[in-house]
């Protein structure tokens, strides 16, 4: 991240300060717009899970066992696509601040400096990285983007238990045969769920925990291969 104003004054061999001001701006909407992108997505996200909530907890709806399974498998599929969108933006925003922590530390190479890292905490390396300086703006900023992140994946997924757990109310279910089918998809919905936060929750401590203690490599490492695995895996056949 280069600071062309800065540059421009301290080096107005390289760039001139009109020049620094149109690279600065370009910079700013670049990022205002990929911003903008970002949060029109988790608003969509939102949109289509309250749309969801808003028609399938209508007490009015007589559903039978056939068309709540197919309501418990979309509640399970858009939970699923909005647990991938969380991941991803949770590991752009650790990409940010990641990259922001490495600009404030004394190395000189960012692959360098995490295997270092983790070769100290191993106790394989001695030599332990330190600080430049302490006040990087990229950390508000990502900061931001996880808990606009969290906030909008918890709200989703909420609307959608009290959706899912409604097709599993007495009043719902009559004793049919499909009530062990339902009560199967559900119980499979509830499980994935669960994975799903727990997926959040490391992705989230992994990027409050960036820099703070040697050895947080290791868990970013780890972090990001369990991101991975999450968004990669293809959930089973339905029975």
């Amino acid at each position: 991240m280069v600071d062309w104003i800065l540059v421009a004054i301290v080096r107005p061999d390289i760039v001139t300060i009109p020049e620094a001001i149109v690279l600065s701006g370009l910079g700013n909407l670049y990022s205002a717009f990929a911003y903008w992108c970002y949060f029109c997505g988790l608003l969509l996200l939102y949109i289509v899970t309250n749309d969801y909530h808003e028609i399938f907890r209508n007490p009015k709806l007589n559903l039978n066992a056939g068309d709540r399974c197919k309501v418990v498998k979309a509640g399970t599929r858009i939970a699923r696509e909005v647990c991938r969108c969380a991941v991803f933006g949770l590991l752009s925003a650790t990409c940010i601040k990641l990259n922001a922590v490495y600009l404030i530390s004394d190395t000189e190479h960012i692959l360098t400096w995490l295997i270092n890292d983790a070769l100290t905490a191993m106790g394989l390396r001695n030599a332990e990285w330190g600080w430049l300086t302490q006040s990087p703006p990229a950390f508000m900023t990502s900061f931001f983007v996880v808990f606009l992140t969290c906030f909008i994946f918890f709200i989703c997924l909420a609307q959608l238990f009290r959706v899912v757990e409604q097709m599993s109310t007495p009043e719902l279910i009559s004793g049919s045969v499909g009530d062990q089918r339902i009560a199967r998809l559900i119980n499979r919905a509830k499980g994935s769920w669960l994975k799903m936060i727990v997926v959040v929750i490391l992705l989230a401590a992994n990027f409050m925990l960036i820099g703070q203690f040697t050895g947080f490599s290791i868990l970013l490492f780890g972090s990001v291969i369990v991101a991975t695995y999450s968004v990669a895996k293809r959930e089973g056949g339905s029975t």
